[in-house]
């Protein structure tokens, strides 16, 4: 008995003659396939595959109402199932035309018990075949949909970012937690003499120019944004030229469902120097 996995193959005849729908039935169970109906039109076959899913169809070339090039066709746009194509020539350009249509083999009628076997195991496979063929494509226009959409953010974040804020800027986050800079726009921070943006890009603003005393505050931002949210923070950061600047920082991290971590950092910073200045003025006067 041959099977497909633990069941019996379930096989749909689609043939107009009865003389030769016989005949297929009869090497069928003789290869131990189980014939689950005989279709004589391609109406028909259709409607018998919606109802009994058979594992694969044997398709005649000329039906009556339809040729076996269309039904094959419409099968594989409504019901996709393997298909044998059966007809009475050997002809390489009919082969093309049932691979086009999506017959996943191709046997000459009256085909032996070995054919017949050889046929829809072959159909089979590459019915298989395709389907994680499909499966794949499915999965690479999802990613490429994603990344798109992930790239619109960016130049819109980039955008935004660089119009109503001092700084802007986008860290990849490896395994190991490290941040690797990946681009950066505009700095709140002054450049000191003989060096350029780059320059005070690398010094490294988030590691190595915090306050001492607000590293606790950079510290829990940053558990936030590991965990996958976004959060807004506000601590002082020290330029290279000495001087202590306030500043308020945006951050929005791209979480990745398959790694589980986050894989990148989006941020954007605005200096509030003199807003805190003026606030911390006004407080002293209020005092007085």
């Amino acid at each position: 008995m041959i099977l497909s996995g633990e069941q019996e193959i379930r096989v749909l005849i689609v043939e107009d003659e009865p003389l030769v729908a016989e005949m297929a039935w009869g090497v069928l169970e003789e290869l131990a396939y189980e014939v689950v109906g005989i279709a004589i039109d391609g109406e028909q076959a259709l409607e018998m595959i919606q109802t009994l899913a058979p594992d694969v169809v044997l398709m005649d070339l000329g039906l009556p109402d339809m040729d076996g090039f269309e039904v094959t066709r419409l099968i594989q746009a409504r019901f996709p199932t393997p298909v044998v194509m059966l007809t009475a020539y050997n002809s390489p350009a009919l082969m093309e035309r049932a691979r086009e249509v999506g017959a996943g083999a191709y046997l000459v009628k009256p085909g032996s018990l070995a054919s017949m076997e050889w046929a829809i195991t072959i159909a089979l496979a590459r019915f298989e075949d395709m389907k994680e063929l499909r499966r794949l494509q499915d999965m690479l226009q999802v990613e490429v949909k994603k990344r798109q959409q992930m790239e619109y953010e960016l130049q819109m974040y980039r955008l935004v970012s660089e119009l109503f804020l001092d700084y802007a800027y986008a860290f990849r986050v490896e395994a190991n937690g490290n941040l690797v800079p990946e681009w950066h726009a505009a700095s709140i921070l002054p450049q000191p003499a003989g060096a350029n943006a780059d320059d005070v890009y690398g010094y490294g603003i988030w590691e190595n120019m915090i306050y001492p005393d607000d590293l606790p505050t950079a510290f829990a931002h940053a558990q936030i944004l590991f965990s996958g949210r976004p959060h807004m923070s506000e601590l002082r950061v020290i330029d290279p030229n000495g001087d202590v600047h306030w500043v308020r920082g945006y951050d929005l991290p791209v979480w990745d469902d398959q790694e589980e971590r986050v894989i990148r950092i989006y941020g954007a910073t605005q200096d509030i120097t003199r807003r805190k200045q003026v606030g911390l003025l006004n407080s002293e006067v209020a005092r007085d």
